[in-house]
């Protein structure tokens, strides 16, 4: 028992020492003092380096442009964006909302303080070389409202990015504080909130997320609760929701500030993670849920060893590359500074996890005391590792802590990972909703998603990095694209960076012979594809895609298709009238040249249609 304990020991003071982080704000630039609020890590000049941006409540939002050296400048005023002391700016979200090809910002306002409209600034560093603030052309979006918390989702999967925002019932006056707003195009929304069976949900909600609970493609949200149940949204695929957070012992109620989704023991079931403010009179820590893969999800923290602080700020994420997200939480009070908590998340050996607080040896607890909110993770330095950017302070009649921002670079370690960076075509440009799965060659998965404002309004770097352990080599990498089409990229290099874009068919149903339907490939603009059909039962192999999958044997193809400058092709078809098809699923793959590219060509899944 006593070696047994002293190897427990050893293995975490060895998985501490993995994980340690430099701060580095002041050296780099980026340490403004503010009252900070949400956070996001984004390339918005489309100049192949992430930039970072900042909400503040009652001070100027902020944007930092990263220079070739690494080093930031406050690109704030030359950018178009006008100081405001006035707004009480949360949640920050940014991604492509009107798919141009580079990312916006949206950014919830109000919180404790007031009603106010949601900022929606559209990128024009291209044309104009400024952010243009176009919040009173966008319909709907939101106000006026006391806003906390945004994500985004395409929750109709129509290609636009939709909005999705939280607040409080009472500061609201009684107007309602969620609100969903539809993507119309051209930075327009409508108000659907009422036609997806959410309207008169009343609490004292502060963040949410976005993800699929239960893997049927459609994505989900959650809402956290600091006065009441948390709030589980499923999305029934027909433009409604149904709040299921009791059936699923998720509701957890009272001091909840966000729930977030996050694949915690990479099974490819979306987990949750609740932050909860505990007050001093009342231990209460923080929940971690496993989804069962059933609708229900198991309280397991105090099994995994959660804990108790004053949890606000929050975010989640693999910080040490081994494949497992680990859990930030930013804390202090309204009336007093605490310090910062990192839990390493690490698998037990049977199946479980286990948290081991790193906050000391990671070099976190060296920040002191803080009042910290959002937070942003991403590799910022392109070296390998993912790094951590924390935008602190906060305004209150008791204490007003303007604090400067925190730039925690890691040191990194012997680690194996990989990163992909998406773009859509059929799926919203900017990929929100994606979830991709890395298999390795010793049989291991890792799973992440793409998000965009998660945890205290946060928008983590869209490159996705995917930590392998010591796995040094990959079978492939699965991405699983909002549209619904799946895509493989078989025996990518590992330790570096692997671009895609959305790549497959759309096709789907039953047919009768003789009828009519259209075949939808997508791809890389300008490229070709060579779509594959199969409808005999038996398979045969095919060497070109990796030798290890196979398709019914085709009658027709391959068919050559230049997928011209929009990357998008319909093609109309029809079933053949022969009787022997009857009851046999049609079966078409898409294997699509990228030109230039390393690995030569992307495969994707088969779509499957049934005549009958």
């Amino acid at each position: 028992m006593l070696q047994s304990l002293i190897g427990i020991l050893l293995l975490s003071g060895a998985a501490a020492a993995q994980l340690q982080f430099t701060e580095a704000a002041g050296q780099f630039g980026v340490n403004v003092p503010t009252f900070g609020r949400g956070a996001a890590m984004v390339d918005f000049d489309g100049d192949g380096l992430l930039d970072l941006a900042t909400s503040n409540d009652s001070q100027p939002n902020r944007f930092f442009k990263q220079n070739p050296d690494h080093t930031f400048t406050d690109m704030s005023a030359a950018w178009g964006i006008a100081p405001d002391f006035d707004s009480n700016s949360w949640g920050m979200a940014a991604a492509d909302l009107d798919n141009d090809g580079d990312p916006d910002v949206v950014i919830a306002n109000g919180g404790f303080y007031a009603l106010q409209v949601v900022t929606v600034l559209r990128n024009d560093l291209d044309t104009l070389g400024v952010f243009t603030d176009v919040s009173t052309q966008a319909g709907d979006l939101g106000g006026p409202l006391a806003n906390h918390g945004i994500t985004l989702l395409d929750y109709d999967r129509d290609g636009l990015l939709d909005v999705f925002l939280t607040g409080d019932a009472v500061l609201s006056f009684g107007l309602g504080q969620i609100a969903l707003l539809h993507n119309e195009g051209d930075l327009v929304f409508s108000d659907q909130t009422a036609s997806a069976g959410l309207a008169g949900i009343l609490g004292g909600f502060r963040h949410c997320s976005s993800g699929d609970i239960d893997n049927d493609g459609w994505p989900d949200l959650a809402a956290g609760d600091a006065e009441g149940a948390n709030l589980l949204l499923r999305n029934n695929g027909d433009g409604t929701f149904e709040d299921i957070a009791e059936a699923a012992g998720v509701s957890s109620p009272g001091r909840n500030f966000g729930l977030v989704f996050e694949d915690f023991n990479n099974d490819g079931w979306m987990d949750l993670y609740d932050p909860k403010y505990q007050v001093e009179v009342v231990l209460t820590i923080s929940r971690l849920f496993i989804n069962l893969g059933d609708g229900t999800f198991l309280d397991v923290s105090s099994a995994v060893g959660m804990t108790g602080q004053e949890d606000m700020g929050h975010n989640s994420g693999d910080l040490d590359n081994d494949g497992y997200p680990e859990i930030y939480m930013g804390t202090g009070s309204p009336q007093a500074a605490s310090t910062d908590v990192l839990l390493k998340m690490t698998p037990n050996g049977s199946g479980g996890l286990i948290a081991t607080n790193v906050t000391f040896s990671s070099g976190l607890a060296a920040l002191g005391m803080t009042r910290s909110h959002g937070s942003v993770f991403g590799d910022i330095d392109d070296d390998g590792d993912v790094d951590m950017y924390i935008n602190s302070g906060g305004p209150h009649p008791l204490l007003d802590t303007l604090e400067a921002n925190y730039l925690l670079l890691n040191h990194g370690n012997a680690n194996h990972w990989v990163k992909v960076g998406l773009e859509g075509v059929a799926s919203n440009r900017s990929a929100v909703g994606a979830r991709l799965q890395a298999v390795t060659t010793a049989g291991n998965q890792f799973w992440t998603h793409l998000a965009a404002g998660k945890g205290f309004g946060n928008t983590d770097s869209p490159i996705r990095q995917i930590g392998l352990g010591t796995d040094d080599a990959l079978d492939r990498i699965v991405v699983f694209w909002p549209s619904g089409i799946t895509q493989s990229l078989y025996a990518p290099a590992v330790d570096t960076r692997h671009d895609l874009i959305e790549t497959g068919i759309l096709i789907g149903g039953v047919v009768q012979l003789g009828g009519r339907v259209t075949i939808t490939v997508v791809g890389p603009p300008d490229h070709v594809a060579e779509l594959l059909v199969g409808a005999i039962p038996g398979t045969i192999p095919l060497p070109k895609f990796g030798g290890e999958l196979a398709m019914l044997p085709p009658f027709l193809g391959p068919i050559a298709l230049p997928l011209g400058p929009s990357g998008r092709l319909d093609l109309p078809a029809v079933i053949p009238t022969d009787p022997v098809l009857v009851g046999l699923p049609i079966l078409l793959q898409a294997w699509v040249h990228e030109t230039g590219a390393t690995q030569g060509g992307t495969l994707t899944s088969a779509a499957t249609l049934v005549v009958k």
